[in-house]
């Protein structure tokens, strides 16, 4: 045992696994795992993102992430995306414990969005970056329960005030399906990551003696299967509580993608784009 401070004779000393360790580093280096840790994170290479809006590869040129640094996104006060933390040293594309994309995840996700549009986008765009500020700024109402009032509002007023209006509310009827688009690219990208941990088609098969119930989460089926080990089977069971966690991270953040997907289509129907 190393100290990093000098010891005074009959001091009290504390001794620490790590402060930021993510449960599969507490289980690989030291044999335990908690029952909650904030510092699990899942983490994606940028063609998984891509994959999941459909795209064999990132198109040569047209993704440098760093290149947006300078868009203002604020996720203060969103549940669904992470605000970056200054001086964490995180994977850039991450999913949080919370079931929270990091921004760079959301960044990624939205221009992967785009181009399963077709859209081709230049970092120096300013059209582009208008979009994708637009993007965040409807999620940000739907997640409050606005229910994009500012899309609403340019759409209500077409009729009256001409072309002017009509191209803003072509604007905002761009964002909701460049948004549209963010959310199954999520909802596939979650599903893909939980197909890796759990097969969930197979899942009864993967987890022996499991009895799988129609619509069960593949959480539920591997809590069911953690139960029904024995006592002898200790490690068998630290693997599978960490599966659970990953799988329980995942299913939470396809959960809340999905009801903004429905808030959205319920605010498309309601003012017919």
């Amino acid at each position: 045992m190393v100290a990093n401070a000098s010891v005074a004779a009959g001091a009290e000393v504390f001794n620490t696994y790590g402060a930021t360790l993510s449960n599969a580093e507490l289980l690989v280096r030291y044999g335990f795992l908690l029952d909650a840790n904030e510092h699990d994170v899942l983490t994606f290479a940028t063609d998984e993102v891509w994959a999941a809006a459909g795209i064999a590869h990132a198109p040569a040129g047209t993704v440098d992430l760093d290149g947006w640094a300078g868009v203002q996104l604020s996720w203060a006060s969103s549940a669904l995306v992470s605000q970056a933390e200054p001086g964490v040293a995180r994977a850039a594309l991450h999913i949080t414990a919370d079931g929270a994309l990091s921004s760079r995840l959301w960044l990624a996700a939205a221009l992967a969005a785009l181009g399963r549009q077709g859209a081709r986008f230049d970092v120096g765009e300013l059209r582009t970056r208008a979009l994708v500020a637009r993007m965040a700024r409807l999620q940000l109402q739907l997640e409050q329960g606005e229910e994009g009032s500012e899309a609403e509002e340019d759409r209500a007023g077409d009729a009256d005030a001409g072309a002017g209006t009509a191209a803003a509310g072509d604007r905002n009827g761009d964002a909701m399906e460049a948004l549209g688009s963010l959310a199954r690219t999520i909802g596939a990208l979650c599903a893909r990551r939980l197909d890796r941990v759990c097969r969930r088609d197979h899942v009864q098969g993967e987890f022996e003696g499991c009895e799988r119930s129609p619509g069960l989460p593949a959480s539920a089926v591997v809590g069911e299967y953690i139960d029904k080990l024995g006592v002898s089977w200790h490690k068998t069971r630290l693997a599978a509580l960490l599966a659970l966690g990953e799988m329980s991270i995942l299913e939470s953040c396809g959960a809340g993608w999905d009801e903004l997907a429905g808030a959205l289509e319920d605010m498309s129907a309601r003012i017919g784009t």
